[in-house]
């Protein structure tokens, strides 16, 4: 089974305050192409922060609350370990985490694909983001370290979209 991480990113920011930092239609188009039929995986922050549910795609809410339910999610789990083995039984060939910072951290060191939009730089200050607060920085890709591949997915000029590969599992460095 592949994972793969999903998202966008503006000067190194996912997120502020539960919301993408920039809103670009034609990236949402591409989320939404690119996920339609698939798993997805998202935190409980993330998942209520959707406006409705995603059609078309299986949605996973990873959160701690055994009690926790939302119409927007097709299944609740509480813990990774419960995530991958129903994933397994499932047979999936693709799994892919949408979000938020600890579900990407979770899955970083597993993940064999990052599909990330880098939103043109110029769309917001820097001194903008320096003053927001509550902000979800990028996922670190150094910590995959060198990818094998990376290809252009989509190219305007607000943003690209970028496919990064892992032949080879995380091997840890130490």
């Amino acid at each position: 089974m592949n994972i793969t991480l999903i998202y966008a990113e503006c000067r190194g920011v996912i997120a502020i305050d539960g919301e993408l930092p920039v809103h670009l239609p034609e990236d949402l188009k591409h989320f939404k192409s690119y996920t339609l039929g698939k798993v997805l995986v998202m935190g409980r922050k993330t998942l209520e922060s959707l406006p409705k549910k995603l059609e078309g795609r299986t949605v996973i809410c990873l959160t701690s609350d055994k009690d926790y339910e939302d119409t927007r999610a097709d299944l609740v789990m509480n813990s990774k370990k419960e995530m991958l083995e129903w994933a397994e039984d499932q047979e999936l060939e693709e799994l892919v985490i949408a979000g938020g910072g600890d579900v990407y951290k979770l899955f970083m060191k597993e993940c064999n694909k990052i599909v990330k939009t880098r939103i043109n730089h110029t769309l917001v200050l820097k001194a903008d983001f320096k003053k927001m607060k509550n902000k979800l920085l990028s996922p670190d890709m150094k910590i995959k370290g060198e990818f094998s591949s990376a290809e252009v997915l989509m190219k305007t000029n607000k943003m690209v979209v970028v496919a990064y590969t892992w032949d080879s599992p995380w091997l840890p460095t130490d």
